[in-house]
């Protein structure tokens, strides 16, 4: 391989060592306030304006809340994006070091960009995406007066766990 390729293989290497950060920069919308462009949504499988596009969705734009029924659906829903979300992490890591039968950089690229469109996703149903290795979802809600994160973890199948929304994933308690 010759320099100019190792260092455009380098720059790559830090993107992809950037991806956990963006937790930090992805921030939850406000709902109803940010226009959204048509586009399909992969975990309703319809064309939408909006990220608050069905009845349940319509519900939590007013106060930005899951109740665990809805939370659980959305759950339900989002466990192929999520799935995904997986796979590609592992892809995206296994094309960064390079050599792999997967491809080179413009697979990386398109892992990477397939990425950050899944993770959007996401967050555009009112969940907030903590954690992306491992993979930690929250979704906002309350139990008893006291605002609480609903909280699924990379390797569950269900919505079982919840937290203070203080406390953070330490004060994690089963359902």
């Amino acid at each position: 391989m010759v320099d100019a390729q190792l260092d455009g293989r380098a720059q790559h290497l830090d993107r992809l060592s950037a991806i956990p950060r963006l937790r930090t920069r992805v921030e939850r919308r406000p709902p109803l306030r940010q226009a959204h462009r048509a586009e399909t949504d992969p975990v309703h499988a319809e064309v939408t304006q909006s990220p608050r596009h069905c009845a349940h969705c319509a519900s939590l734009a007013a106060v930005g809340l899951f109740t665990l029924d809805e939370a659980r659906t959305e759950l339900a829903k989002l466990l192929p994006v999520l799935d995904e979300i997986v796979r590609l992490r592992a892809d995206a890591a296994e094309l960064a070091v390079g050599g792999s039968a997967l491809g080179g950089l413009p697979e990386f690229k398109a892992a990477q960009a397939r990425l950050d469109e899944l993770m959007e996703s996401v967050q555009r149903t009112g969940a907030e995406l903590k954690g992306f290795a491992p993979l930690l979802v929250d979704f906002p809600s309350e139990r008893e007066g006291v605002p609480v994160l609903l909280c699924w973890l990379e390797g569950d199948r269900e919505l079982a766990w919840y937290h203070r929304a203080d406390l953070g994933f330490a004060g994690r308690r089963p359902l």
